[in-house]
């Protein structure tokens, strides 16, 4: 509004803060300009923009800055992720799309909705993979996911799952052997268990983490030492006789890394609000 970004957590909070009539006035001198940004961490949970320790506003943006007259559109992707992964492509881009509109599927699929696993030998193809579904939603705040075998917290885990909506949370390196707190966690994500933690504030307040989008797990083990955890998981199997072409894995990647395909994932929460 008139050159000044505002962050908002609600239309009606932020109109009764800015006022209505100093709005219209806005409006009708074109000083107003939208800008969607579907897919944010929470602006009132991180306090994005606020002066007392939250979150600088541009910093987050990095999400949501879709690359201007680019010629990438969803029918151009999906094909390149057939000829780059053949043999899963087809599950990939069906998690994609069902990642964008998982809050709905949880609720209509009785709050459930569920992960998915690639699993294969090393170097096969399954980190690539994940990292193409987390490139569609900006650049991934961790290049090789979450390494399950380093003693990652469920707590940490799950308090960044809970940080955003619609949006995949992706744990690399899975082995049978990690610890029954992190398997816990991670079937957790699938029925979108919360966890109760404390808050250290000088207070006893607690605040509850909640995972709201969907979960990948890659690793080379499949999951058969927790049969509740495979029996939540759709399985993408990697080996050598699904690779793709390197030519065009080469120039999709690229395309990849320079944040090209943000523009198709806003133009599929565009299509969501619009039906």
């Amino acid at each position: 509004i008139n050159d000044t970004f505002h962050v908002l957590n609600t239309t009606a909070e932020f109109i009764g803060k800015y006022g209505k009539d100093k709005l219209k006035e806005n409006i009708k001198q074109s000083q107003v300009h939208l800008l969607h940004f579907f897919y944010l961490p929470y602006g009132k949970a991180l306090k994005i923009g606020s002066t007392d320790g939250g979150n600088p506003f541009k910093e987050n943006s990095k999400y949501v800055k879709p690359i201007k007259g680019n010629d990438w559109n969803f029918g151009k992707w999906a094909t390149s992720m057939s000829s780059v992964y053949p043999g899963n492509a087809e599950l990939l881009i069906a998690y994609y799309i069902s990642t964008v509109f998982s809050d709905l599927i949880y609720k209509a699929n009785f709050g459930y909705f569920p992960l998915l696993f690639l699993f294969g030998k090393r170097q096969s193809g399954k980190s690539t993979a994940a990292r193409s579904i987390m490139y569609m939603f900006g650049k991934p705040p961790m290049e090789d996911g979450i390494n399950l075998a380093s003693g990652s917290t469920s707590t940490g885990m799950q308090r960044s799952m809970d940080s955003t909506t619609n949006h995949p949370f992706w744990g690399n390196e899975y082995k049978n052997s990690i610890h029954k707190n992190t398997i816990e966690a991670l079937k957790g994500i699938a029925d979108r268990n919360g966890k109760l933690t404390g808050v250290k504030s000088g207070g006893n307040e607690t605040r509850i983490a909640k995972p709201r989008g969907s979960g990948i797990i890659s690793g080379q083990d499949l999951p058969t030492q927790d049969p509740a955890l495979c029996s939540r998981s759709l399985l993408g199997e990697f080996d050598d006789t699904n690779r793709g072409n390197y030519s065009d894995l080469k120039s999709f990647k690229a395309a990849e890394e320079s944040l090209q395909f943000t523009n198709i994932t806003c133009s599929v929460f565009d299509f969501r609000y619009l039906v």
